[in-house]
């Protein structure tokens, strides 16, 4: 039993930035600003996979919240996240 360090958030200000890097962080919570609405945004697909990358290279694992719905939810998988979440307050509950 043990216990890892994580950021919460990368993407909103600068010292999640200066600690991305590190070897001292198991775990990177992406900010939803990052994670959301990826479909047919090539610029955030970009940034996302540059940060996979660099996440893959000092062996952290890439969690992202807030994904918009299941195109989101694969391109995430698809970048290298290890945990995509879809945002439920998006959509509606199913009707019975």
């Amino acid at each position: 039993m043990g216990f890892g360090i994580g950021i919460d958030d990368l993407g909103w200000g600068r010292f999640s930035l200066v600690l991305f890097g590190s070897d001292l962080v198991d775990y990177v919570r992406l900010a939803p600003h990052l994670s959301a609405g990826l479909a047919g945004d090539f610029q955030k697909v970009g940034c996302l996979r540059g940060l996979a990358d660099i996440a893959d290279a000092v062996v952290q694992h890439l969690i992202a919240g807030h994904a918009a719905g299941e195109d989101d939810l694969v391109l995430l998988r698809s970048i290298g996240c290890h945990l995509a979440v879809l945002d439920r307050r998006r959509f509606d509950p199913p009707a019975d």
